[in-house]
């Protein structure tokens, strides 16, 4: 029973990890640092520490500070690790020590659900505050010869790469080289992440077996002694883990080729499992929130995969270890994404092949790029540059290669499976369903392989299943910095209403997207634009390109239309065959029993503003369910509000999105007495420049007793109706 002793250690320790969970029993001691920080946003603070990793990002450099001494408001507190931005790091090398003055803050929290956790991210690699450099100064110059100089070759071998490769093949092959994704696009990233082949991209155990293991054949045919080539292998391979900058599946991967090595040296069988678990516990020893990250965890489970599943199955050789890691994988990456790729198996099955051809003429073009600029201003130095740019040749073409073949596979029917977030009981069926198929595949031979494999797989799948909507209405406004998105879901459909930022970049894939299919929303029955403002729009396009979402119609105003701004809306929605709708006062959708109308802005009213004012033309929109009703009034000011009120007289709603994400001049006195309102919502960006929501509407809007919620402070506010009664609550 306990043939592998680490695996069970291992399995004790994740299960100890998960009844502290929870119990509520904090992995992560409080520093005297965060006592300090707590419930402040930023501090300016004077830090000394040791500069541990230096890297490069797409506005300048990080450096992890590590071993720190924090004075903040004249008191000293001790901190574990720091990351630290700046504009330059040309001054500095890893192993000094610095003395660092600048604002620290706590990293943020996502806003919505689906969204990435980059505060959990960092606290799992016991990094706790970013820190914006204003000023630095030496302290100690000694430094670490070896690490300064793996940062040095990362610089050269990057700057080869990015001369010889391109822009758009240069950020994948830095981010599959190197580690390095500060330049890689964030396009190239999703189509990846949607092909279910991103996992080439990060520095994994895939990269770091492939540089060892080759360089140990070599070195094992050579005459050298054989304990001197495994040194000199195991060498390699920590030096290829520092430089990259020890990942956990890089280092995870290079604890597993020690321990190969140290096996066949010493002629003992080398277990798969048993060097994964150790160095599992080697990982979670020192770094315990690392169990609740997606890259540990897909890690783990990839070699979980290889070392048990893999020998049960019974398929083709080609496909058989992209499906036992697909299959062993799937449930992390629909909790990461939301999305399960389906197809990935065919994919990975002419990707994986081809990886080391990326990644082996990538070394070498790198490497020989930086030897070059070692040898400037020698006669010969133009050859290296010859041969890096010759080698870097197969890579792009191979590149090219996986760029189509992911972008015609995520167009396929069935290709992508919009899962939404799965719980965890959902998890635990899902792999009960593979143990199940695992125990009996032995006992019971009497049913053919193939049939039990499919109905177990079958079964698995559907543990993954999106819920059903069992509550009667949801509202949602996203946070999505200082602009506007509305999500409605009724048992029968769901519908959109703007999405767009002033702030945020790139908010459609970032924000609007992973919320979407945390969801399970693989279709929008309608995609609304109020009006043509970038805050409400710019991340449309996204929306309408996005190959995992379908929708049903585009709905926007006559004026809108005509705005040459929204332009690439408009091609995205023919391109995808999508109708676009002009709307009007009096137009109406039915999602089931809850009807959605569109109030105002009638033609007439619509020309009086559209060459002064694109905010009164704001399509108004009111949500009846029942007896419960809601008013999204997009940004409609105070012209637009006595316009309107002199037409007809506007109905009470429960629910009121504040207009023009509650600026002075909108949702004035008058309109806020009719409409009489119980919660008002405010989408609007923390700390933006425009000071929404300001102070003279939200007294407006508590002098008719509404309560009121704002996205800058609570994140995603939802609004759920269950059995004929509403709860309100914030995502942060």
């Amino acid at each position: 029973m306990f043939k592998r002793p680490l695996l069970w250690i291992l399995g004790v320790w994740i299960l100890g990890e998960l009844l502290a969970d929870l119990c509520g029993i904090p992995l992560d001691r409080e520093t005297e640092l965060d006592r300090k920080m707590a419930g402040r946003e930023s501090a300016v603070v004077r830090v000394s520490g040791c500069v541990q990793n230096i890297r490069r990002t797409s506005s300048g450099y990080s450096y992890i500070l590590t071993n720190n001494d924090v004075e903040i408001e004249g008191q000293r507190a001790a901190a574990r690790d720091l990351l630290v931005f700046c504009e330059g790091a040309e001054a500095m090398k890893v192993g000094q020590r610095w003395q660092v003055t600048g604002t620290l803050s706590p990293f943020l929290l996502p806003g919505n659900p689906g969204e990435f956790n980059l505060q959990a991210y960092y606290r799992a690699q016991r990094i706790d505050f970013s820190l914006r450099e204003m000023t630095r100064v030496c302290v100690n110059a000694s430094f670490s010869p070896v690490k300064d100089g793996l940062f040095r070759l990362r610089e050269r071998m990057g700057e080869v790469i990015r001369a010889e490769a391109g822009t758009e093949d240069a950020g994948v092959l830095l981010s599959i080289l190197l580690g390095d994704r500060s330049e890689l696009g964030i396009d190239m990233r999703e189509l990846y992440q949607l092909g279910g082949i991103s996992h080439i991209l990060a520095v994994s155990g895939l990269h770091v077996s492939l540089f060892g293991m080759t360089l140990w054949r070599l070195l094992k045919r050579s005459p050298a002694p054989r304990i001197l080539s495994a040194v000199l292998s195991l060498l390699t391979v920590a030096g290829y883990v520092v430089l990259t900058g020890s990942g956990s599946s890089a280092v995870r991967a290079g604890i597993m080729f020690g321990l190969m090595l140290g096996a066949e040296l010493l002629g003992r069988t080398y277990d798969l499992l048993s060097a994964a678990a150790l160095a599992g516990i080697f990982l979670l020893w020192q770094y315990p929130l690392l169990l609740w990250q997606s890259g540990f965890q897909l890690s783990f489970l990839a070699v979980l995969a290889v070392g048990w599943l893999l020998p049960q199955l019974e398929m083709p050789k080609n496909i058989r270890a992209s499906f036992a890691i697909q299959w062993m994988t799937l449930p992390v990456l629909a909790v990461m994404n939301g999305i399960a790729p389906l197809g990935a198996v065919l994919l990975n099955a002419l990707v994986l092949p081809l990886s080391g051809v990326v990644l082996g003429t990538a070394a070498v073009g790198g490497l020989t790029g930086a030897l070059a600029w070692l040898m400037s201003g020698m006669p010969a130095a133009v050859i290296p540059g010859i041969v890096a740019h010759v080698c870097l040749m197969p890579a792009r073409g191979i590149l090219a290669v996986y760029r189509m073949a992911a972008s015609c596979a995520v167009r396929l029917p069935g290709y992508l499976w919009v899962t939404g977030m799965p719980v965890a009981w959902q998890i635990m069926l899902y792999y009960g369903c593979i143990l199940v198929w695992a125990w009996g595949k032995g006992r019971y031979k009497r049913f053919p392989a193939f049939a039990g494999l499919a109905a177990a797989v079958l079964l698995s799948l559907c543990c993954l299943h999106r819920l059903p909507f069992t509550a009667e209405l949801q509202i949602t406004a996203l946070d999505v910095g200082q602009g506007d998105s509305l999500f409605i879901r009724a048992p029968e459909g769901d519908m959109l209403i703007d999405a767009g930022s002033s702030s945020a970049d790139s908010v459609g894939i970032r924000r609007v997207l992973p919320f979407l299919r945390s969801q399970g929303t693989a279709r929008l029955e309608v995609l609304l634009l109020t009006h043509a403002d970038s805050d409400h729009y710019n991340a449309m396009a996204d929306l309408l390109r996005d190959p995992a979402l379908s929708v049903g119609a585009l709905g926007m105003t006559q004026t809108a239309a005509r705005d040459p701004e929204i332009a690439d809306i408009l091609q995205a929605a023919e391109e995808k065959g999508i109708p676009v709708r002009i709307v009007t006062a009096g137009d109406a959708w039915q999602l089931g029993n809850v009807r959605i109308t569109c109030l105002y802005p009638t033609p007439e009213e619509e020309r009086q503003f559209a060459e002064d004012n694109k905010n009164e033309t704001s399509l108004v929109i009111r949500l009846e369910q029942g007896s419960f009703s809601a008013l999204f009034t997009g940004d409609l000011g105070e012209e637009g509000e006595k316009v309107w009120m002199a037409r007809e007289k506007i109905a009470e709603a429960d629910v009121l999105k504040a207009g023009h994400h509650g600026s002075r001049y909108a949702s004035t006195a008058p309109f806020l007495q009719e409409v009489s309102p119980e919660f008002v919502i405010f989408s609007c960006g923390k700390h933006n420049r425009y000071g929404h929501p300001h102070p003279d509407t939200v007294a407006r809007v508590r002098r008719v007793g509404a309560r009121t919620a704002s996205t800058a402070e609570s994140g995603a506010v939802t609004i759920l109706r269950r059995r004929g009664r509403n709860y309100y609550y914030g995502y942060k």
